[in-house]
Parts: structure tokens; C-alpha cells; sequence
């Protein structure tokens, strides 16, 4: 039997190469996504596609997950060092901030029974 293992799965390039890598050294995977209020849900759609794709045995994604009302968020930027930035991107591109969402999302992960 193969080592089980979970794949927090967001649709996007890491989390993907993370389940392949996974999936080519053998684990039994099982992925696991989160709707936090993402601003485009494309994201799940993709992380569903990806798991069947790419051969997890089983994908959740539990309906929208209420994450902490008051996220901690990675204030790298400064305020003016991120006007600053919006102002120099070319029409079309924007910027977006994404809340730490890694450590609600583990301690769900881990909590899940594999089945």
C-alpha cells in the first residue's frame, strides 16, 4: 500500500507541480482545496481539473470555508510602495493581496481522516 499524503491543491502552478512531483514518487494523494472568497473561482475549477488530471484519488473542496474574520496578511509592501507599483503596471494588470490563508488551511488539512 502507498504512503498517503495530502496536497493543499489551489489550481495554481506550485500546488500542481507539488501534486505531480507527489503523484511520480508514488504518494496515494488526496487534494484538498479551500473557497476563501478567492476573487476568481476559476481557481477551484482548476484545482478540480488538476486533481483528476494529474491522478489524486479523491479531491475536496468543502463549501466556502469562514477563515479567521481578522487574517493575519503579509504587509511587505508599504502603503506608498504599493501605490507606487499600481501606478507603474500596464493597463489591465492588477495587483492583489492575499491574506495568509496557508495556516487555517493546514490545521483543516491535517485534521481531515483520509478515506
Amino acid at each position: 500500500m502507498a504512503t498517503r499524503a495530502v496536497v493543499l491543491l489551489s489550481g495554481g502552478l506550485d500546488s500542481a507541480t507539488t501534486l505531480a512531483i507527489a503523484r511520480a514518487e508514488g504518494y496515494e494523494c488526496h487534494a484538498l482545496s479551500f473557497d476563501y472568497g478567492q476573487r476568481h473561482v476559476c481557481e477551484l475549477e482548476s484545482a478540480k481539473k488538476v486533481a483528476a488530471v494529474l491522478g489524486a484519488v479523491q479531491h475536496q473542496a468543502p463549501d466556502r470555508v469562514v477563515l479567521l474574520e481578522r487574517q493575519p496578511t503579509a504587509e511587505v509592501l508599504t502603503r506608498e510602495a504599493w501605490t507606487r507599483l499600481e501606478r507603474e503596471l500596464p493597463a489591465g494588470i492588477t495587483l492583489e493581496r492575499v491574506a495568509i490563508r496557508e495556516t487555517p488551511s493546514c490545521g483543516s488539512a491535517i485534521s481531515r481522516p483520509l478515506t
